[in-house]
Formats: C-alpha cells, sequence, structure tokens
C-alpha cells in the first residue's frame, strides 16, 4: 500500500509539474489575456487600446517603433464606441485617416516574407476604392490591403520595381458593421505559393477561400519609410480596426 501511495504521489507531482511548466510556456508566448511579447516571427502587435501599443489591456509590442503617428486629414481616434478586444479600437472616420509607425532597418516589416493578420470593421463600405493597409515606397514599390474596386471582397497587391502581383478573394462578401480578420502573407523567395490571401469571422474562424499566387515576387527598390493602418485614397468610408499582428515569417 505504501508503495502504491508513493507511486501515485509521484505521478501526481509529475502531471502537475508538466501542468504548472506548460502554463509558463503559454505566458512567454505572449498568448495571455494581458498583451503580447514580440518573440520569435512575432514583430509587432497593437490592440489599439493607445497610441502607445505597449500600453493597455490587453497591450502589444514592436521590435521598432511604439507610438502612433496619426494622420491630419481625418484624423484617427482611439474610440471605445466599437472594439474587438480590450475596450477600444482605432477609428478612421474618413478618407485618409490612418496611424501610422516608422519602419527602421526592416525592423517591423521585413522585406524577404511575412504575415499581416488584422482585424476591422466596416461602418460603411468605400463605393469606389479603399485601402486599409499599406507599405509605401513609391508608385512601383509598395505592399497594400484595400477593398477590390466597388464590389465586397478583399485585394492584396505586392509590386516590386514595378512587377506587380494582385490578389482577390472571390467570396468573402464584405458586409457592413461586421468584424473581419484578413490575413496577408508574401515571400518573395522562389517558392510556391508566393502570396496568400483570406478573410475570416472576427475569431479567425468561418474562413473565405483562401486565395494564392505562385508568381515569383520582384524585390523592392528602395526602403520603406512606415506602414499604415487605415483608411486611404479618396472615397469617403469610415472603420474601426483593431488587433494587427505582423510577423517575419510566413505562418502555418
Amino acid at each position: 500500500m505504501r508503495i502504491l501511495g508513493a507511486l501515485s504521489f509521484l505521478l501526481f507531482l509529475s502531471v502537475s509539474t508538466r501542468a504548472f511548466s506548460f502554463g509558463i510556456a503559454l505566458i512567454s508566448s505572449g498568448d495571455k489575456p494581458g498583451g503580447d511579447t514580440c518573440t520569435g516571427a512575432k514583430i509587432f502587435s497593437w490592440h489599439m487600446e493607445n497610441i502607445d501599443v505597449t500600453l493597455g489591456t490587453p497591450h502589444g509590442c514592436s521590435v521598432g517603433d511604439t507610438i502612433a503617428t496619426l494622420g491630419t486629414d481625418h484624423t484617427p481616434v482611439i474610440s471605445s464606441t466599437i472594439f474587438q478586444d480590450g475596450g477600444y479600437s482605432l477609428y478612421c472616420p474618413g478618407s485618409n485617416a490612418y496611424a501610422a509607425f516608422s519602419i527602421v532597418d526592416s525592423d517591423i516589416f521585413n522585406p524577404p516574407k511575412g504575415t499581416v493578420r488584422m482585424r476591422m470593421y466596416l461602418v460603411t463600405k468605400p463605393s469606389i476604392w479603399g485601402k486599409w493597409f499599406a507599405v509605401p515606397i513609391d508608385s512601383s514599390n509598395n505592399f497594400e490591403i484595400s477593398q477590390d474596386g466597388g464590389n465586397d471582397e478583399v485585394k492584396l497587391n505586392y509590386k516590386g520595381n514595378g512587377s506587380s502581383v494582385d490578389l482577390v478573394t472571390t467570396d468573402a462578401n464584405f458586409a457592413q458593421e461586421t468584424w473581419y480578420t484578413v490575413t496577408a502573407k508574401y515571400d518573395t523567395a522562389d517558392v510556391d505559393p508566393n502570396l496568400w490571401l483570406q478573410v475570416c469571422d472576427e475569431n479567425n474562424e468561418n474562413c473565405c477561400t483562401a486565395v494564392t499566387s505562385n508568381t515569383n515576387l520582384t524585390a523592392w527598390v528602395g526602403t520603406p519609410a512606415q506602414i499604415e493602418i487605415g483608411n486611404h485614397g479618396w472615397d469617403s468610408q469610415n472603420s474601426y480596426f483593431d488587433n494587427i499582428q505582423i510577423y517575419n515569417d510566413w505562418l502555418p
């Protein structure tokens, strides 16, 4: 009986230790209610709780710039009206209303390959054109996530040295007043695929058909100065953005 009791205690201790160790692993990965840590492939995360990505609950992280510079055309604001997580989001009340973060030595956007995942909520859809995420260099070199013309689909454009590759979803059916998760991936190596785009619900579930391209991407000529999150272009629109994450790798 004593031997069985000792074995039972050792088994309990082993299971408890594994559970405790697993809890520590979850915390160190940044996947906890308090916020994110920029470890591994994650290089930028913003939950829009504050213009400083490191403040609020949940808080984000960045290996570079941590303070958003807000546009002055239609100035975006941190809003508690509608949000996807935490208690706030970035409200962009019109065209050219976006937040920018500086890029230094490819710190928060890595040209060789990466993944961008963001949540967005359209109050009004642009009838002609709307751009929601951009890494601009010039007219011949950029990375953009936008609405495809006046329809209800999402477009990903990569342009390097004037060579442009586009992806457009086929069954996203973007609706107003609904949270969506948009995920875009790119890889400039000679791989298949090179571009990947998908739209899901706010929990990154119930997804539309992923679209891909195996056309090799031409390297950029020049260096991007910033990432831009929010509304761009000439068309009037109102949008909320929340919980954006950028990785310097192609996520599975």
